[in-house]
């Protein structure tokens, strides 16, 4: 269900995401283990991203910030660079005011760490989505 809930975002398919943020619910709070994989993070990570296809921007940054604790917490840094930059995104989709600003931070953060844990892939799409942002003002 966790790389459902990235696949299901990446397409912005939201029927698809209602499912699976019901599915995923009873797991708040927890920590996501996949065979063969091992640890996937906090399942707030994937309500988080769930919750903000489907517009739902008060859960989504609720379950970002418990995730950002929990990964922290567990010392969890690719799963903290993750939530970073999908925290950004949301904030960037959202567009309250002080959402840019904030997005830039978790951007830049995300950076750092993926570049920290030489992680290509994570640097890569956080700096594609720093440059969507800059690019959007």
């Amino acid at each position: 269900m966790a790389v459902l809930s990235d696949v299901a975002t990446a397409l912005g398919d939201e029927p698809a995401s209602a499912t699976l943020y019901t599915l995923l619910l009873p797991l708040a709070g927890k920590n996501m283990i996949g065979v063969p994989v091992g640890c996937l993070g906090a399942a707030d990570r994937n309500l988080g991203v769930l919750a903000s296809t489907l517009r739902r921007w008060d859960d989504a940054e609720r379950y970002f910030e418990a995730a950002l604790m929990m990964n922290t917490r567990t010392d969890g840094r690719p799963w903290v660079a993750l939530t970073q930059r999908d925290y950004a995104q949301m904030l960037f989709a959202r567009g309250r005011r002080g959402d840019r600003e904030r997005a830039r931070q978790y951007l830049s953060a995300c950076l750092e760490l993926a570049q920290l844990l030489g992680s290509v892939a994570i640097h890569w799409k956080a700096a594609a989505a720093m440059k969507s942002l800059s690019q959007a003002g």
